[in-house]
């Protein structure tokens, strides 16, 4: 079963966190309704993308180029005979995640030939049902067939 190349990326990125070994779940969504944080747990939030004129050519049929917004969600709960502040774990774990999704140097951001350029925008710290996290924020850039959002061009 074939998918868009947006939808791929999202798989990509997912299958990549897979390979940190010090996360217990790779999840994947937005919407999750009964959702129940867990320590050392990983939330992918793939967003709308949108159009990158700076990208997109021209052609028969033209390429479009998009923006793809991805938030990485690490969660740490901190253990109670833990010595360690929270946000010294916090920023470990997070900077693992951010080591994974990098790997290989030299092409982590084409992710497979699926994109032109990835690039690591900010992280945000916040707290969630007693749960500390990081959100790291990618940007994707990506160009499709004009007319067939399952082409990579």
């Amino acid at each position: 079963m074939s998918f868009p190349v947006h939808e791929n990326i999202t798989a990509a990125i997912k299958n990549r966190l897979y390979d940190y070994d010090r996360t217990v779940a790779v999840l994947r969504t937005e919407m999750l309704s009964d959702f129940s944080p867990t320590t050392r747990q990983i939330i992918i939030v793939q967003q709308d993308p949108t159009a990158n004129e700076d990208f997109s050519c021209a052609g028969n049929p033209p390429a479009l180029a998009y923006t793809a917004p991805y938030e990485i969600v690490c969660i740490i709960r901190q253990r109670e005979n833990s010595s360690r502040p929270i946000d010294e774990i916090l920023t470990d774990f997070a900077g693992g995640a951010i080591q994974t999704i990098t790997t290989p140097a030299s092409s982590w951001h084409q992710w497979g030939g699926l994109a032109i350029d990835t690039r690591i925008i900010g992280r945000t710290k916040s707290v969630l049902d007693g749960y500390a996290t990081i959100n790291i924020q990618l940007e994707v850039i990506y160009r499709v067939n004009e007319n067939n959002p399952y082409t990579q061009r």
